[in-house]
């Protein structure tokens, strides 16, 4: 590498969200694929393609969102340039796509599948995300203003970052969080002071 590994993530990120849609748009076809096998491969499909737009939006903030549209890779460089969808708009498929993906998750992974994401990695992602969704960088207010006020998208001048507070914001992330605590399969990992 040239030292610096992150300036071309953007890109790597899109081509698994792209293989992801090939997937997902193929599923039907191996015909010796059971119902059964076929939604576990869903779940793990759209766990990763949501995966990789949680890293888009920590890393970089709003994503060009392309559904289940699978992008042509020779397509013309006109055919990538498409406005960002906003900050909350990619919050919310992401966190739409981890709750699709937790429906057909397993809750246990067995030691055969081990690092194989599971109903409570899905769960702690979309915890994740609206614990950052209701913080003030990104929930209104002086913090939200001074970074991002006068970032807008230009085909409609909508601003990319939300410049309203939304106390609600706050109660959905602290249910994301009790859905993971209820399941009963995680407790906090604490480390002793110096």
């Amino acid at each position: 590498g040239d030292g610096s590994p992150n300036l071309n993530r953007w890109g790597s990120y899109y081509k698994i969200i792209r293989k992801c849609n090939t997937i997902l748009q193929n599923l039907d076809r191996p015909r010796d694929l059971n119902n059964m096998d076929r939604l576990r491969i869903e779940g793990y499909t759209r766990f990763i393609r949501a995966y990789a737009y949680y890293n888009i939006l920590v890393d970089y903030g709003p994503a060009i969102l392309l559904g289940d549209e699978v992008v042509n890779t020779n397509a013309p460089l006109e055919e990538y340039d498409r406005p960002r969808a906003t900050y909350d708009e990619t919050m919310d498929y992401t966190c739409g796509e981890f709750e699709k993906a937790a429906q057909l998750l397993p809750k246990e992974i067995s030691i055969l599948d081990f690092g194989r994401p599971n109903k409570g990695a899905a769960f702690a992602l979309i915890a994740r995300l609206r614990l950052i969704h209701a913080s003030p960088l990104f929930n209104g207010g002086p913090a939200a203003n001074s970074y991002f006020g006068t970032w807008k998208r230009k085909t409609d001048q909508v601003n990319y970052v939300s410049q309203q507070y939304k106390e609600e914001r706050w109660a959905l992330a602290a249910a994301a969080a009790k859905r993971v605590m209820d399941m009963g399969q995680y407790s906090l990992h604490t480390v002793l002071k110096d």
